[in-house]
């Protein structure tokens, strides 16, 4: 009979978010397109699951996928333990090494990988101030909001609000992007550099209702004729 066709193993940190389940509709829409038999896993982004913690999840996924599953090629948006830890990296390399895998990390930071799939942050950010621009309404006195998970913590967050605030004249200071996982690098924006900026808050990404309650305090304190046209 005919050969099964080559199996490939897509790893995604969440399944709860819509920028995953996308990733993996257009994954899956793609492999079959290309006769490919598509094999997804979720592993949560923190804390301890059935024993195991997040790098030993994606560790434990990555061999099933490769000894088990028989895949060709790993497709991995997970959260690494550390961006600088080699836990992950050393079950990559057996991969690519004992079985010849093909290893992509997608928005990822794994070593080990052969090549990085990477959203272009600032674009992203520069098309969703365009976006809010283009369906608010068309004021002069454009009054913005801004939340932000800890830009000091995450390279994406901090690009893609750079993105955002670089049509507003804002101050930003950004080390180059080859030490940004250097505890000393510096990454800092100045929200209130620019008039149009009446608030900016900081919210925790992992909380629930952080950036809700967050955005009921800038609305409690800038409300009526004060109150923001757009809030990112």
């Amino acid at each position: 009979g005919a050969s099964p066709p080559p199996t490939v193993c897509l790893i995604v940190r969440s399944g709860s978010n819509p920028y995953f389940d996308a990733m993996r509709s257009s994954a899956q829409r793609h492999a079959t397109k290309l006769g490919l038999n598509l094999i997804t896993y979720v592993t949560s982004e923190s804390g301890t699951v059935g024993g195991l913690d997040a790098a030993e999840r994606n560790i434990a996924l990555i061999q099933k996928c490769v000894t088990e599953d028989g895949a060709i090629a790993l497709l991995l948006s997970i959260a690494a333990d550390d961006p600088g830890s080699d836990s992950e990296a050393v079950a990559i390399e057996k991969a690519r090494v004992e079985h010849g895998v093909l290893a992509l990390a997608i928005d990822s930071r794994i070593n080990g990988v052969d090549a990085l799939i990477q959203t272009n942050n600032p674009a992203a950010g520069e098309a969703v101030r365009q976006y809010a621009l283009d369906t608010a309404e068309k004021r002069e006195d454009e009054r913005i909001a801004v939340l932000y998970c800890p830009i000091e913590d995450d390279r994406n967050i901090y690009e893609r609000t750079v993105g955002f605030v670089s049509g507003f004249g804002l101050s930003t200071q950004y080390t180059d992007p080859a030490t940004i996982d250097d505890p000393n690098s510096t990454r800092t924006i100045d929200f209130y550099s620019d008039p149009q900026i009446i608030a900016a808050r900081e919210y925790k990404c992992s909380v629930a209702d952080s950036g809700k309650d967050a955005t009921l305090d800038i609305l409690a304190t800038n409300s009526g004729d004060k109150a923001p046209t757009i809030i990112y």
